[in-house]
């Protein structure tokens, strides 16, 4: 009996965890009455977000204020359905407009069919993407173009640059002029102030020891082999920490002034200044980590809700079942009390058969520990969601530190879950001997679940096109491979185009219909791998069966 009130006691804590929990996320959840379409309840975000309050929020119309672009109602008929995270555009309490991600799935409280809604504010996810969009167009004209005029003209670009050092002064990005000893003969006045070291410092040293350092120490030898190779070598992302110790990202091309008989006998090494372009990196993938967890929310809360609706349902059997058996010992004490007075009779004997037959209490006694232990089930199960929950969406730190891969790809496996579980199996391999990866884990667990995503997508597009409801196969591994650690993510879906394998990992390029995709997934998984992590991130696909990516980290940590 105490463990029931216990586990009871549990249920309400887990419920107020849950709440809690929904009150902290910067993501607006509101419950729906899918027949009134009025507003059941709201969490703290949403109130704030519309700009009403608590009381002015319940009971209002849903597509009054919520998102007036809809058509009016949520065309949800299948429990099993979610609409898909769309931008609509949030009309607040007075009269202004917000853009937001919008995701709505049905479920059942109570037994009274609900809409969860969601939504999170892309306003700054917008002005960063149009930045960084800007950004990269600028940063990719310019470097080409430089680099383009400077490999066709080479010759006469060094001749003009010797007749007019006005012209060296008044380009913006750093020109480095060297031998073909790497011996440093021009510095332009752009690479004195980007870089913090005088012309008259630089000139006459070797490039490599010219003052600066690399944060990558393999960055050196990829700039002494694209010398020894002869041929135009752009060098992106490249971070160099300046005497004064400041750090600078650059895209660095490396390229060639030959003579007459086709021998490099001078280098020109550019450096544009990327750092603002990898500021605004950083913005949008914290911004795309709150879309994650937007996209997420509905289907985290589905899930809390079926384990919470059986454990309310055993609660509420035990709190009926624990009425009668206290009647029944009610009339059992009484009848002991007349028992030792001596004036105990058959009516009194009679009652307590009575209140016996109404308990059934042999049924209760095979019933209340089943329904004490699948509390208890639902309970832990409550717990290891709000457990993978808190974990995923944990800020994390700027460095690395020794981590746990497999179990942060078991919580990021849990969060997702609502995300496959209609359209797929999946299956986890993780290796039992992987040892601790120096990683930033909350970094890996977005493209973790980027990639589950995508293969979720890849699969119901597969069955789509072949027609078929079966589910495919999702399975995610991970390997102690040498120096490396490993994981692979592996799908039954359609496969890759070998029309568009170059073009994956390109920021904003996406084969996914407008308001589905950013193009962003990719492009940011390989960013944090090989720039954040120095590993390597490949694929391979076949069309119509499937794709596996491959992530490999190193083991070892590489010395700044």
């Amino acid at each position: 009996m105490c463990k029931a009130i216990s586990s009871l006691h549990n249920t309400v804590e887990n419920e107020q965890i849950l709440k809690s929990i929904l009150n902290t996320v910067q993501i607006g959840v509101i419950i729906v009455d899918p027949k009134k379409h009025t507003i059941v309840d709201a969490n703290a975000t949403a109130v704030k977000m519309i700009g009403a309050t608590e009381d002015e929020i319940a009971g209002h119309i849903c597509h009054k204020c919520i998102c007036p672009s809809d058509v009016g109602h949520c065309p949800i008929t299948d429990l099993n359905q979610t609409i898909d995270n769309s931008e609509r555009v949030l009309l607040r309490i007075d009269g202004s407009k917000i853009p937001v991600l919008k995701t709505v799935a049905s479920t059942i409280i109570d037994g009274q069919p609900l809409l969860v809604e969601s939504f999170v504010d892309i306003t700054e996810l917008k002005k960063a993407k149009e930045a960084l969009q800007r950004a990269h167009d600028e940063l990719e004209v310019r470097v080409e173009e430089r680099t383009d005029e400077l490999a066709k003209t080479n010759t006469a670009l060094i001749n003009e640059i010797s007749e007019n050092e006005r012209l060296l002064s008044s380009i913006s990005s750093a020109l480095i002029l060297c031998d073909s000893k790497g011996i440093i003969r021009k510095w332009n006045k752009a690479a004195e102030n980007m870089l913090g070291i005088e012309a008259a410092v630089a000139i006459g040293r070797e490039l490599l020891d010219a003052g600066l350092r690399f944060e990558d120490t393999e960055t050196p030898r990829e700039i002494l082999n694209a010398i020894h190779a002869a041929e135009p070598t752009k060098l992106g992302n490249v971070t160099v920490i300046c005497p004064d110790e400041r750090s600078i990202a650059l895209m660095l091309t490396i390229a060639p002034i030959l003579d007459e008989e086709g021998n490099a006998w001078e280098f020109l090494v550019v450096g544009s200044d990327i750092t603002e372009v990898r500021s605004l990196e950083m913005q949008l993938l914290h911004a795309q980590r709150l879309e994650s967890i937007g996209q997420l929310a509905a289907g985290i809360a589905h899930e809390v809700n079926t384990p919470i609706q059986y454990v309310g349902d055993n609660a509420r059997f035990i709190q009926d079942s624990l009425g009668q058996v206290l009647d029944l010992l009610d009339a059992q004490t009484r009848a002991l009390a007349k028992a030792r007075e001596g004036t105990l009779n058959n009516e009194t004997l009679d009652e307590i058969d009575r209140k016996a037959d109404e308990a059934d209490i042999e049924y209760l006694a095979q019933e209340i520990p089943k329904a004490a232990q699948q509390s208890l089930e639902g309970v832990n199960r409550v717990a290891k969601i709000v457990r993978a929950l808190k974990q995923f969406s944990h800020p994390g730190g700027a460095e690395k530190s020794d981590e746990d891969l497999n179990g942060a790809i078991e919580s990021t496996v849990a969060v997702s879950r609502h995300e496959w579980k209609y359209v797929a199996i999946l299956e986890t391999k993780l290796d039992p001997n992987l040892p601790l990866v120096p990683c930033m884990i909350n970094d890996l667990n977005q493209v973790v679940l980027n990639l589950i995503v995508n293969a979720s997508h890849a699969i119901t597009d597969a069955r789509e096109a072949r027609g078929t409801e079966e589910k495919g196969i999702i399975t995610v591994s991970t390997l102690h491979a040498g120096d490396w650690a490993e994981i692979r993510v592996s799908d039954t879906g359609t496969g890759i185009p070998e029309a568009i394998r170059q073009r994956i990992f390109e920021p904003f390029f996406t084969t996914k219909s407008v308001g589905k995709g950013t193009g962003q997934g990719l492009a940011m998984a390989r960013s944090i791998v090989v720039n954040k992590h120095n590993g390597t991130i490949s694929f391979e696909s076949k069309e119509g069966e499937g794709t596996t990516f491959i992530i490999r980290i190193p083991l070892m940590r590489q010395a700044a």
